[in-house]
């Protein structure tokens, strides 16, 4: 997924009364002296056939029943398709997307688009079937569930409203709960990788959105053991010190609105592989007064700080990106 578009989503973090996928659920961020992982991430290419098995096992979940292999992997290989809208067709409303330089699968059902009074099942019905969807998912190979932690969901919506002009009157009604987990890599959020999915508020799984960047290493039980160039480095900035620098950052004439602050693994736009460690990530915007006395807001801002160097510089994950000049940029350090 790509990693500008999963950061500034401003989320809604869902509770689960049952939980049950437990290898992560009493996972934390790693403190100060205790040791983190530095992992190699990297944008994963995969061949035609290995695309048409989990497009095909994700189409299957979200109609419901089963359908042919052979006409999506025909679909999938019909020359530039990639990246564009297919319709899945065999009896279904399906509509399939292969977006290759994210890794990302996007299945949605547009027969539920139009489905209305069908009901609410509400959010904590929502999060019981998508965990019942990822179990699924897991079954099929198409997920390690070491990765997901069903306690640290975050939940959207999609809504339609009704009013009349003098807004007098008002309603709004919630027609999908989408639900989001971000890969987790010892406790730590992965802001590239994940998936999403659209519940219908009629109970219905009406999409999956998943892949993003990908990590060289294993699972042993709960605990990931970075695999390539990835180690283990141990932490020493404390998200207090983060804090005094974030804080130091900002223009004195400006107030600064955090809409959230978190440990997170980052992978940035320009490069294909990269050993990456945790960062403390702000996400916030600047609030300056005009001489008319106005409010102006900056645009959203995203900086992180290095949690093993304390005089190293904000990366700033908003920043323009760099011009390419034609030259590989593909790190590894």
């Amino acid at each position: 997924m790509n990693w500008r578009t999963l950061l500034k989503q401003t989320l809604v973090v869902g509770l689960v009364a049952a939980v049950t996928i437990p290898p992560l659920a009493t996972a934390r961020e790693p403190q100060v002296g205790e040791k983190m992982a530095a992992v190699e991430l990297y944008w994963a290419t995969r061949e035609p056939e290995d695309v048409a098995r989990r497009a095909h096992a994700l189409a299957e979940l979200v109609a419901g029943r089963t359908l042919e292999a052979k006409s999506i992997a025909k679909m999938l290989q019909q020359r530039g398709r990639p990246g564009r809208w297919m319709s899945v067709g065999q009896g279904t409303e399906l509509k399939l997307k292969y977006v290759p330089e994210f890794d990302e699968l996007r299945v949605i059902n547009r027969a539920l688009a139009d489905l209305e009074d069908a009901g609410d099942i509400g959010e904590k019905r929502a999060i019981e079937l998508a965990d019942q969807y990822l179990q699924a998912l897991a079954g099929r190979n198409l997920i390690d569930v070491n990765a997901l932690n069903m306690n640290n969901v975050q939940v959207g919506y999609a809504k339609v409203g009704a009013g009349v002009k003098d807004e007098s009157f008002k309603s709004e009604q919630i027609t999908e709960y989408r639900i989001t987990l971000r890969h987790e890599i010892n406790g730590v959020q992965l802001a590239n990788a994940g998936m999403r999915l659209a519940i219908h508020a009629s109970g219905k799984l009406a999409g999956i959105r998943l892949g993003g960047v990908s990590a060289r290493g294993i699972f042993d039980g709960a605990t990931f053991v970075p695999g390539g160039e990835g180690h283990f480095v141990e932490r020493r900035v404390s998200d207090k010190d983060t804090e005094v620098r974030f804080r130091e950052s900002i223009p004195k004439e400006a107030e600064v609105d955090v809409a959230w602050a978190r440990m997170m693994y980052v992978m940035p736009d320009d490069t294909e592989a990269l050993v990456v460690e945790p960062m403390r990530v702000y996400s916030y915007t600047l609030q300056f007064s005009t001489e008319k006395g106005e409010r102006v807001s900056s645009r959203r801002k995203i900086v992180g700080y290095s949690l093993t160097e304390a005089k190293a510089s904000a990366f700033d994950f908003t920043a323009p990106a760099e011009q390419h000049d034609g030259q590989d940029r593909t790190r590894t350090k």
